[in-house]
């Protein structure tokens, strides 16, 4: 069933009063009783800053309770609060105080061997009906002996359970965290680990005795027993009253009436106390209000839109009772006055069954309206929080936001701005006022439904005069499950420069973009505009870029690739200036590079390693080439051509690389043979390194000295985006053979020679082969000696090309006399 929370924050009596008084109070207890600092806080190790874990140190236990303000990288997601107050979460005792000990002192009464022992001291001997023990039990739940010591020397026996920390009953507290001691590691969950409360009930005959201690015994070794503190229900002789409530019908802005029933032994009069704060007093803290002789009470001068939480107790003579808790209300909200916003960001979010609204606002609808309306931390237009307005299966009925009632709202001189889109293009929003906040049907629209497309855009509804005092936003159903999200809400008076509407971008190229926007009525003397690189609103002080006269601009001389945005002001007669719209953001064309096309190839110069003639070249612009490649085909986009010779060893490694800050982080490698136009795919390549490497490597040997080889680098389409990568060609061989020619000096003489060539080290040289100038082969040579035989060779200019075991070659000019 949809919880509803209608005038939610306006017309609400918070809780009702308890049937039954109960006089619940915290104890304070001497420190001495406390053996072991259980709690990590501030700085320093969870070692450092406890003494003791909650649980057993091992079978990777040790673990230890940690406060909000402990210091851990990274931060901790839960903790202990910080000063240590609760009112338990316990159902059957509302508002029963729990108080922790100095997380900077002993903390805890932990016992752990069978046969422990401990006492915790009250400082000040307190007569109760109930007390409940505070704790909880590590590495399983620890059962107890516990006996009360009174002011006359009698006692009494009872048992206590203290559940494990990670158990399921019912807790004071949950999902505090966990710290390790020896780890400094934190952990926990949004309800786990968790404190706990033991009832013992003091009989009948021990109520009116005052409580100096209480003893506990561990009997048996299980669990590791932690307490923390000690809560009681007081026995009051003089009684407060009960069921107290402070009617919705009786509160006002600064007001509110409280009743109560009086108890079957009414006191002389009746004292209440009330606070902006949930924390229960003390009996040493002084009525607000004292001397009522009546059940009921006026209390005056309180803040509009304020939370209060009020306690009575009864007066009997010289006798003061015990604060019971009594009720808590919300007062009403105070008229708005223009300006005013909500952005939705401050109010916790609500669901579709629990429907809510921010403070001053309420979500309203018909009776049996399946839709819901509520905060939600998703589709805004300011980041966090939107508005949803959503109608279910509702095609009939109402379901608004409704704003608080604004003074002189009707007056014709005010207007609502606010940001809004649907789920789906087309759905509809209407803006209204309503008469009567709490009725639905008391809506009156202004102008036509709004119909919205599926991003935030800005609307402006000027609110005519002779509308009710309360704005409210409808949704405009037209079929079921239709979801509108709202943001940005501002009531404002309608400026004597109303600024333009309507901005939009067009007809964007790489260096030039038309800006729109609708025609003001009445028109302006003249719009300004600003235009930026950066997202960064100007002011009603900054300087306008240009000025305008139509109702769009034509901006020029943009740079390439880049992101502008734009901002405009219409500049009335009066002299002032309206506030600026915009942004509207738009980027320009980013053109294709030369190498998005074969023909364009950009060549790479093969090294001896990557580093060596690595160059860098980037694929924003480009386009999909239709060459086909066996890698990754459907999934390689946007891709860039080079080209390389292959050198005179036939191999050649081509290889892609990280560019600095790219977000090109993904390659897919193909390297082709033949011409543009005519490729035939040699190999191709996706990841390097499966899962580690993902840019792209090709090897290929074999291949004719001299050839060349077509380079298509691609983007794998799912990883990262268009930019720089760094491309290299490289044959490792050529580090070792060209550092061993330059060891050997390699020459030959005399040259120019006439029959006799000489080389000047034949070490590891494999053959000689000689080519004319036309590049025939004219003479080879195996195993050649250190002097040539050339005196058969005619006139002219040759080639001795010298090979090595290791497949280096050189070639030297020489001239035959």
């Amino acid at each position: 069933m949809k919880t509803k929370l209608l005038l939610a924050g306006m017309l609400c009596s918070m809780m009702s009063g308890l049937s039954v008084a109960q006089y619940y109070q915290s104890v304070p207890l001497t420190a001495a009783g406390f053996t072991d600092d259980v709690i990590a806080n501030g700085a320093g190790l969870a070692s450092v800053t406890t003494t003791s874990s909650i649980d057993d140190t091992g079978n990777g236990a040790n673990f230890a309770y940690y406060s909000k303000d402990f210091q851990a990288t990274p931060a901790p997601a839960y903790g202990l609060a910080v000063n240590g107050y609760y009112n338990s979460a316990v159902t059957s005792t509302p508002w029963l105080p729990v108080q922790l000990q100095s997380y900077s002192a002993n903390n805890s009464l932990r016992m752990v061997a069978a046969g422990s022992t401990g006492t915790l001291t009250f400082a000040t001997p307190t007569a109760a009906t109930k007390v409940y023990v505070i704790g909880t039990s590590g590495s399983g739940s620890s059962s107890l002996n516990a006996t009360v010591n009174f002011s006359d020397g009698t006692t009494q026996t009872a048992s206590v359970t203290l559940s494990d920390w990670y158990s399921n009953n019912e807790f004071v507290v949950q999902g505090v965290g966990r710290v390790g001691r020896a780890t400094n590691a934190t952990e926990g969950t949004a309800t786990n680990p968790k404190i706990y409360q033991s009832l013992i009930t003091i009989t009948a005959a021990n109520q009116s005795k005052t409580i100096t201690s209480i003893s506990f015994a561990k009997p048996a070794v299980e669990g590791f027993a932690n307490i923390f503190g000690i809560s009681v229900d007081k026995y009051s002789p003089c009684m407060a009253g009960t069921s107290v409530t402070a009617p919705a019908a009786s509160l006002g802005t600064t007001s509110a009436v409280v009743n109560w029933t009086a108890p079957s032994t009414a006191p002389t009069s009746y004292d209440v106390y009330y606070t902006t704060s949930p924390v229960v007093p003390f009996d040493s803290a002084p009525a607000t209000v004292s001397g009522i002789s009546a059940t009921t009470v006026t209390l005056t001068n309180l803040n509009s839109n304020t939370v209060y939480y009020l306690w009575t107790r009864g007066s009997c003579g010289t006798t003061k009772g015990t604060w019971s808790y009594g009720t808590s209300f919300r007062t009403l909200c105070s008229a708005f006055t223009v300006p005013y916003s909500e952005n939705f960001d401050t109010t916790a979010t609500g669901s579709t069954t629990a429907t809510n609204a921010p403070s001053c606002w309420n979500y309203l609808e018909t009776s049996g309206f399946p839709g819901s309306g509520y905060v939600s931390a998703s589709n805004a237009n300011s980041a966090p929080n939107s508005y949803i307005l959503a109608n279910s299966s509702a095609t009939t009925g109402n379901g608004m936001l409704v704003g608080p009632t604004t003074t002189a709202l009707s007056s014709g001189l005010n207007r609502v701005k606010f940001y809004a889109k649907g789920s789906a293009a087309n759905y509809t929003l209407e803006v209204g006022t309503v008469s009567n906040a709490a009725d639905a049907s008391t809506f009156t629209a202004i102008g036509s439904p709004i119909s919205l497309t599926t991003t935030h855009s800005l609307y402006t509804v000027n609110i005519p005069a002779g509308t009710n005092l309360n704005l409210a936003f409808r949704h405009g159903l037209g079929g079921t499950s239709r979801t509108i999200y709202i943001d940005d809400v501002t009531v404002e008076a309608i400026p004597a420069c109303v600024e333009p509407t309507g901005l939009a971008s067009s007809n964007v190229t790489a260096n030039s973009a038309t800006v729109s926007w609708a025609l003001q009525t009445p028109t302006p003397v003249s719009y300004e505009h600003y235009l930026s690189t950066a997202n960064t609103a100007p002011t009603a002080t900054t300087n306008p870029t240009s000025s305008d006269t139509p109702n769009g601009t034509n901006l020029t001389n943009l740079l390439n690739g880049t992101t502008y945005y734009f901002w405009v002001r219409s500049s009335c007669s009066n002299g002032s200036k309206s506030t600026w719209t915009g942004p509207v953001s738009f980027t320009t064309i980013t053109p294709a590079p030369v190498n998005d096309v074969c023909s364009g190839a950009v060549t790479l110069t093969v090294g001896s390693s990557f580093a060596q003639n690595e160059i860098t070249a980037s694929n924003s612009g480009a386009t999909t080439d239709t060459t086909s490649s066996t890698c990754a085909a459907s999934s390689s986009v946007n891709n860039i051509w080079f080209k390389v010779v292959v050198p005179a060893s036939g191999s050649v490694t081509v290889e892609t690389g990280a560019a600095t800050g790219s977000p090109f982080t993904d390659s897919v490698l193909t390297v082709f043979s033949g011409s543009c136009g005519i490729l035939t795919q040699v190999s191709c390549n996706d990841d390097i390194t499966s899962g580690s490497n993902i840019f792209s490597r090709v090897a290929v040997t074999g291949r004719t000295p001299g050839e060349t080889l077509y380079v298509s680098v691609a983007r794998y389409s799912n990883v990262g985006s268009d930019g720089p990568i760094k491309v290299s060609a490289y044959n490792a061989n050529l580090a070792t053979t060209e550092t061993s020619a330059a060891k050997k000096e390699v020459s030959v003489y005399p040259n120019p020679f006439s029959d006799v060539l000489n080389i000047s080290d034949v070490k590891d040289l494999t053959a000689v082969a000689v080519y004319d100038m036309n590049g025939r082969l004219v003479k080879t040579i195996a195993k050649p000696e250190a002097q040539l035989h050339l005196g058969e060779l005619n006139t002219g200019l040759y080639m001795i090309t010298l090979k090595y075991k290791d497949g280096f070659t050189k070639t030297i000019k020489a001239v035959k006399k």
